[in-house]
Formats: structure tokens, sequence, C-alpha cells
């Protein structure tokens, strides 16, 4: 049976005993740099270095991967330099300080999968 945890992604361990499942890594999304973003959750800041860091952490892991993420160009080259295929999806705001509630572009990065 799989499971689901949230937690830090530094804090989870043997990367390679996961190869009967695959990993979902859902962090901060990137700020797009047009608009002001929120990278903060709990006082802690996600930035740039931590994007960089997540991508060099997950490379770790010998099972299949999955990364969600805000569409911005940085984060598309990030990603595709890696390795990763990138699937775009548009997707609704439900919340906004500014009551503008735009659809947005996200990705899902993808690494590992095998087509049958």
């Amino acid at each position: 049976m799989g499971q689901f945890k949230n937690h830090d992604y530094r804090s989870i361990f043997n990367p390679t005993r996961a190869e009967d499942g695959f990993l979902y890594l859902d962090p901060p999304y990137d700020s797009n740099p047009e608009k002001s973003g929120f990278t903060a959750y709990f006082g802690n800041e996600f930035g740039w270095g931590q994007q960089q860091e997540l991508v060099e952490w997950a490379a770790q892991w010998e099972c299949p991967v999955v990364i969600s993420n805000l569409g911005t160009s940085r984060i598309v080259t990030l990603y595709e330099r890696a390795g990763y295929e990138i699937e775009y999806i548009q997707a609704p705001r439900s919340i906004s300080c500014d009551g503008n509630r735009e659809k947005v572009w996200e990705i899902l990065a993808k690494k590992g999968f095998t087509e049958t």
C-alpha cells in the first residue's frame, strides 16, 4: 500500500528504496518575475536556490519522479536541463489577494517513467 507524507524533502531518506513506487514533490511554486510571488511558508523562504537544490536532490532517486511547479521560463529550463519531460497545465486560481482569478500555466515535470 502506498504512503503519502508531508515533509521537508530533505528529511526523506533511502532514495534507492522506492523502486516499486514513485515520488511526487509539490514544492512552493517559483515566483513569477513579473508579479510579486509567495514563496515563504511558516517563515521559511523557498527561493531559487532551494528550487535548484530540490532538482539535484530528486536526481538521486531511482524511482520515477513527478514535480509540480509554476511554469516560469526559468523553472522549465531548470527541469529540462535535468532531463525532465514537461507537461503544461492551465490552472485556475481560486485564491487571490487582489480579486484577480486568472488562469496560470503550471507544469508537471516527469522523469523515469517507461512507456507501456
